[in-house]
């Protein structure tokens, strides 16, 4: 059957729902339903019911999208998982991402570059490890050596805030200091350089 007819149609809060004579029914959002003029029709072909579904997929999942980044910056690919995790489908989820990426609401490197001020502010890491986060974010690691360039962070100096915090002229054992370094990702030319002049 390529014609479905429409017997009844029923309205609700956000949707109308179409009762078809093949005993199915289609659950259509109203700006939707008067998109494509339904109140017009007696008969639905198969492909415009499969281009309905995919319209709603696509409002729903944009509202779901936005919804998510109002609790702060998202990643490109931790949205995408976010809206997978949910169900929706990867060709919808990369429109809503474009569509979001051209209105400015998805950059990841205003991300990457917020995240790495807050860490600067904040508790002190390695270069390394500040990488290794942003690249489970999703974010290049080419973007955030780029940023990190800018903004000249010293794992040496970092480290040496970390060590000065931590003991504030207590007596320093070498092996937990360097546990404590290499717990922060700072490499072992640093770790060095810092008990060579610290202890």
């Amino acid at each position: 059957m390529s014609n479905l007819t429409i017997l009844t149609i029923e309205e609700g809060k956000k949707h109308f729902t179409l009762y078809f004579d093949n005993r199915d029914s289609l659950s259509v959002l109203k700006e939707t339903y008067f998109m494509y003029s339904l109140y017009e029709l007696e008969e639905v072909t198969l492909q415009l019911i499969e281009d309905i579904k995919k319209r709603d997929q696509l409002i729903i999942c944009e509202i779901t999208a936005r919804k998510n980044l109002t609790g702060g910056l998202k990643t490109t690919n931790r949205l995408f998982f976010i809206l997978s995790d949910k169900g929706y489908k990867e060709s919808i989820i990369e429109q809503v991402i474009k569509k979001l990426t051209t209105e400015g609401l998805l950059n990841d490197i205003v991300y990457a570059e917020k995240y790495i001020i807050k860490k600067i502010k904040g508790k002190k890491i390695s270069k390394n490890m500040l990488v290794n986060l942003l690249v489970q974010e999703g974010i290049d690691e080419t973007i955030t050596l780029e940023l990190l360039e800018k903004h000249h962070i010293n794992d040496y100096e970092t480290a040496k805030l970390l060590i000065n915090k931590r003991y504030k002229g207590k007596v320093k054992e070498v092996e937990k200091i360097y546990k404590y370094l290499s717990s922060k990702g700072f490499e072992q030319d640093v770790i060095f350089a810092i008990l060579g002049k610290e202890i």
